[in-house]
């Protein structure tokens, strides 16, 4: 029982710290940010949470399905993490990082469909305009 209460309170702090990060980014977006706010996002996420966003791009979908299930990612961090991925993607000034971002997105959204053990049609949708933004760009 302890061990459970110990879980449900990590998935709670990463939770929150995730969502207060995001939340942070955009902020900054909607104030008109740029690229050094990506920089800054994924500074906290390392420090908060221990995510190294950087770290995900080298992953398959095996890999990413574990090291999400080991950090107590719930569908919904999850889904968070891929939409803070797709914004920064439209964020990069030189488009550089945009197609691994938008790509690791779309591979979030998927592994989310495998933890919730369902699938979402709002993720269906954001999946769908990922893939025709990857489109746009060429990917």
């Amino acid at each position: 029982m302890q061990h459970r209460d110990i879980l449900k309170d990590e998935i709670e702090r990463v939770g929150k710290a995730l969502a207060q990060v995001v939340a942070h980014f955009f902020k900054r977006k909607a104030q008109g940010g740029g690229p050094p706010d990506i920089e800054v996002a994924d500074r906290e996420l390392q420090a908060q949470i221990d995510l190294n966003v950087n770290d995900l791009f080298g992953l398959d979908s095996e890999a990413l399905h574990a090291f999400l299930r080991d950090r107590n990612f719930t569908s919904e961090h999850t889904e968070l993490l891929a939409s803070y991925l797709r914004e920064s993607a439209q964020m990069e000034a030189t488009g550089e990082m945009s197609v691994p971002r938008l790509q690791l997105a779309l591979r979030l959204l998927e592994a989310a469909d495998a933890l919730a053990g369902a699938v979402s049609f709002e993720r269906m949708t954001l999946m769908d305009q990922i893939k025709e933004k990857l489109g746009d760009l060429g990917a």
